[in-house]
């Protein structure tokens, strides 16, 4: 089998789990990848370095896997520059840099990157419309030039992973090669982790964006009792009382289909069980001018506790996930700088893909 990865190299120290995730995550948004995942392990021969490689989770040829990858990573926001971003604003040691590389043996692609505070670099070899190409490019020039199958086939200098290579003080392939089969920790691929403890930080950010307290009107220990364990940290950290917004309805909702008017239900509403289409957690009505109180056809927005994605009353998904909708609304009603905008705009990517 030849040898082809796609993937992510960081220092250790300055690229936490959570960047790698979310990072890689607002760069997929566009990509029907709701399983992609990658595999994180040290670098054998460079001392310091870590890297993370990608896999979509779809099941499909190796030739269809690789095209993806490599869509991917050239594409406008692509994971190496998400994941300095989201590193970048995460509060740990800032990385001077982040480098990415899709390679492919028996496919003619080898294509690197660098990510700093200044922009990128890029350098590749791969197949052009007349025959083989190296380029370089830093964003706002591009350089392009052919080259002979000969040269394509040796160990041309233009290649991505020879601009690694110089840059890291090492031969980059022999020593992701060795990477790639030694690296064993998973790190799923997500906009927003929907684990109670994420679930429960969400909250407070959403909270934190409404200028609203915390836990403020908490149900009773028994009605939270009532409800799934995700949705319980949720009921348990919302302001369920702000006397500045006692109608509580969140207006012109737009991310999959859950469009128009949101309220999360009350507590006196919450039923005993899970019902056919999940546990209910709020109500949906129309936006339309005078419309704010006219319910839609199919008001009822339901969690299904297992995947943690929003339902409508036949069962159908809505697009985002319970934790995908806490995230949306936190940033909706915030100012937002560049890299919390490219979030958002990727939330509601993520779900109209998941209902198109």
């Amino acid at each position: 089998m030849s040898l082809y990865f796609a993937c992510v190299l960081f220092e250790d120290g300055t690229v936490s789990d959570e960047a790698l995730s979310v990072g890689f995550a607002v760069s997929c948004a566009g990509f029907d990848v709701d399983t992609a995942r990658l595999t994180v392990g040290s670098i054998p021969g460079l001392a310091g370095w870590s890297v993370a490689f990608y896999r979509s989770g779809k099941t499909q040829p190796v030739f269809e896997e690789l095209d993806h990858a490599a869509q991917l990573f050239e594409d406008e926001l692509p994971p190496g520059m998400s994941v300095f971003d989201h590193a970048a604003r995460s509060g740990g040691r800032t990385p001077a840099r982040v480098y990415s590389i899709v390679y492919s043996e028996e496919e003619l692609l080898d294509d690197a990157c660098r990510f700093d505070a200044d922009g990128f670099q890029r350098r590749y070899l791969r197949d052009g419309d007349d025959g083989p190409v190296v380029g370089k490019s830093s964003g706002e020039t591009e350089e392009v030039v052919e080259i002979s199958d000969a040269e394509a086939e040796g160990a041309h200098e233009g290649r991505g992973s020879a601009f690694l290579s110089r840059e890291l003080g090492t031969n980059v392939l022999i020593a992701l090669s060795q990477a790639l089969f030694l690296a064993d920790r998973v790190v799923p691929v997500r906009l927003a982790e929907g684990s109670p403890a994420s679930v429960a930080r969400l909250t407070k950010q959403l909270n934190a964006s409404l200028r609203r307290q915390d836990g403020r009107g908490r149900p009773a220990q028994q009605e939270l009792e009532r409800l799934p364990e995700s949705l319980r940290a949720f009921a348990e950290h919302y302001d369920w009382a702000d006397p500045s917004d006692p109608g509580d309805i969140y207006r012109e909702l737009s991310i999959g289909r859950l469009k128009g008017n949101f309220t999360f239900l009350r507590s006196k509403d919450w039923p005993e069980t899970n019902g056919a289409a999940g546990f209910p957690v709020g109500t949906l009505t129309s936006s339309a001018l005078g419309g704010a109180k006219k319910p839609l056809a199919t008001p009822g927005v339901f969690l299904e506790p297992t995947s943690g994605f929003l339902l409508d009353a036949s069962g159908k998904r809505l697009g985002p996930t319970f934790a995908e909708l806490l995230l949306y609304l936190a940033l909706g009603f915030k100012a937002r700088d560049e890299v919390e905008e490219d979030q958002i705009q990727a939330l509601m990517l993520r779900a109209e893909v998941r209902v198109s």
